[in-house]
């Protein structure tokens, strides 16, 4: 009786949900907070991707050796988790510096209520330094995942017209595409993606690793090797002079028995070590300690590293690059579970009041 009852609630929260604007001003700040970026990326395009469930862990000379070779070209970024999970709270989350409570059928019932107010993006603030904003989805175009780019403030959503789901190759080469296109227009651009090839229960349908007999070795080596193939054209092109490459994740990889054995992993969350790998032509190669940050602090770094500041945001997270650190930059939610990454080993928490409050309150807001 209590879980039916509790049951309808969500469902009456979600299908009546208004965002409470009054909230608002508790998470609003002037401008974003940044630090020092080791990397000087000013007027920059940029192409962020995101791989379905992907730790950090994955990555091995052997295995994934293309996202081996350039992270020893890049800054990269270890000890960050990422801050949610599934992939719609991981994706919008990377993109507002937030958290979001509920998942798919709470696409629609906020559309409607973010006319006039929305939580300020990545691609919201690079479209006001003359930025367009492109996603490229693996997911049927006209259906909830693209509703919810929609609403995160990217101004164009590529997927397939007719199939619902499209793998990595697919996936890349369109991505390839849509980049030579807004170069070749000298438009400045930053163009995301999500990679759906390395989701749970699936397997390559291309590209095998040694004998094909282990399809969680598959499908990232099969997600590496176009990967490799992407970079490659992009570097004949050129198109890597004057954009950034960041590839990280959606969330962790689900801690499934055969992928916890086949990449030696400990864990036994979603929430982990996830990758983000900076790459600009030309930049000295560092290892830079996260300690143990979130997700949340992606967008702001991005901006960080294009000298983008003074904007007003409702950020919760801050620079990687910078010292001070938010109340938030080591909670992982996904609003009924939290975790603490402080440590460096996940650990389940009960939020203290003061912090269940201000959770409370930006999910009233955001949803």
């Amino acid at each position: 009786i209590y879980q039916f009852i509790k049951t309808i609630h969500t469902v009456y929260e979600i299908r009546f949900f208004k965002p409470n604007i009054e909230f608002a001003e508790t998470f609003k700040k002037e401008s974003i907070i940044i630090g020092n970026s080791p990397i000087n990326g000013e007027n920059c395009n940029v192409i962020l991707i995101f791989a379905e469930g992907f730790s950090d862990c994955a990555i091995s000379k052997e295995v994934t050796p293309n996202l081996y070779k350039i992270r020893n070209k890049s800054l990269q970024i270890i000890n960050y988790f990422n801050h949610t999970y599934p992939t719609y709270r991981g994706i919008r989350g990377s993109n507002i510096s937030g958290y979001q409570l509920h998942e798919l059928e709470w696409v629609t019932s906020m559309k409607k209520y973010y006319k006039d107010f929305n939580a300020v993006s990545l691609p919201t603030i690079l479209k006001k330094y003359n930025y367009k904003s492109i996603f490229v989805s693996p997911h049927n175009k006209y259906g909830d995942f693209s509703k919810l780019l929609n609403l995160i403030g990217y101004d164009e959503i590529y997927g397939p017209e007719k199939a619902d789901n499209q793998d990595d190759k697919t996936t890349f080469e369109h991505l390839f595409d849509i980049i030579d296109k807004q170069k070749k227009a000298n438009q400045k651009f930053i163009i995301a993606t999500y990679l759906l090839g390395t989701h749970l229960g699936l397997d390559s349908p291309h590209q095998k690793y040694r004998n094909g007999k282990n399809i969680f070795l598959n499908k990232f080596y099969n997600q590496d090797y176009y990967f490799g193939k992407f970079v490659k054209k992009l570097e004949e092109k050129n198109y890597l002079n004057d954009t950034i490459l960041v590839f990280s994740a959606d969330h962790a990889a689900y801690p499934a028995p055969g992928f916890k054995e086949a990449f030696s992993s400990s864990s036994n969350e979603m929430v982990d070590k996830i990758p983000l790998i900076i790459y600009k032509k030309g930049i000295c190669p560092k290892i830079y300690d996260g300690k143990n940050r979130i997700s949340l602090s992606l967008a702001p770094t991005i901006l960080d590293i294009l000298k983008i500041h003074n904007q007003e945001n409702y950020f919760l997270g801050n620079s990687l690059f910078c010292n001070e650190v938010s109340e938030f930059q080591y909670i992982s939610t996904t609003g009924h579970r939290v975790f603490s990454t402080k440590t460096g080993v996940v650990e389940s928490i009960i939020p203290n009041s003061n912090l269940k409050d201000k959770l409370i309150k930006f999910f009233k807001v955001f949803g």
